[in-house]
């Protein structure tokens, strides 16, 4: 965090600084890539790297679960010892929520949406600053929405229209434009209609797709 640009929140009392990336985001994110390393993977090492417009985080070796279920899949350990001792001294917890956190931390700022990228060997994670809606692109909005789905799936909450445009920091009256996400996240197989849903269009209420 002392790494990041930051400013004085001159109106709060203790004149606290502001980040442009939540610390439990970067934290969370931090300890995973420690934790899920391969080290049978050579010539790589773990790597943060700080640029003007993002946050990128690599380790050695590919996810052991599909990228698309890291907030909702119990945890799988490529090192049971370092998993241990992280636990230990509380840097990690046994139930697998550090994804739950990062991408809430996200939401709570109004950040785009955290990537992941599976590659031959490697994982890699990126967080991005602040973004107005209109700013983002389609597939940021898509996953914008598909996170949000699986962070209120957890809580036994569906996704409405409403819970969108506040996730997404949307005036109140743009409900048509968080529906062209929602149908577009709903094309892309990401979220679907929830059982719950009444028969109002109005008021359809959506969960991702593995529910």
């Amino acid at each position: 965090m002392s790494l990041l640009e930051k400013t004085e929140d001159i109106l709060h009392p203790k004149r606290e600084n502001k980040y442009p990336y939540p610390e439990v985001s970067i934290r969370e994110l931090v300890a995973n890539m420690v934790l899920h390393q391969n080290f049978e993977v050579h010539g790589m090492t773990l790597a943060v790297e700080i640029f003007t417009n993002r946050i990128v985080i690599t380790n050695p070796g590919t996810p052991l679960i599909d990228t698309n279920r890291f907030i909702d899949l119990p945890p799988k350990s490529r090192n049971d010892k370092m998993a241990q001792a992280m636990f230990l001294f509380n840097l990690c917890e046994k139930r697998g929520s550090g994804m739950d956190r990062a991408v809430a931390g996200v939401e709570s700022m109004f950040l785009p949406p955290i990537t992941v990228e599976k590659g031959e060997d490697f994982t890699r994670v990126r967080l991005f600053p602040v973004k107005r809606y209109t700013e983002m692109t389609k597939t940021e909005k898509v996953l914008a929405c598909y996170q949000h789905a699986c962070l209120l799936y957890e809580k036994g909450i569906d996704l409405t229209n409403q819970s969108l445009r506040e996730r997404l920091n949307m005036p109140k009256n743009n409900s048509a434009g968080a529906s062209r996400i929602i149908s577009d996240a709903v094309e892309a197989g990401l979220i679907k209609l929830s059982d719950k849903a009444p028969e109002s269009k109005k008021y359809s209420s959506y969960v991702p797709y593995y529910a």
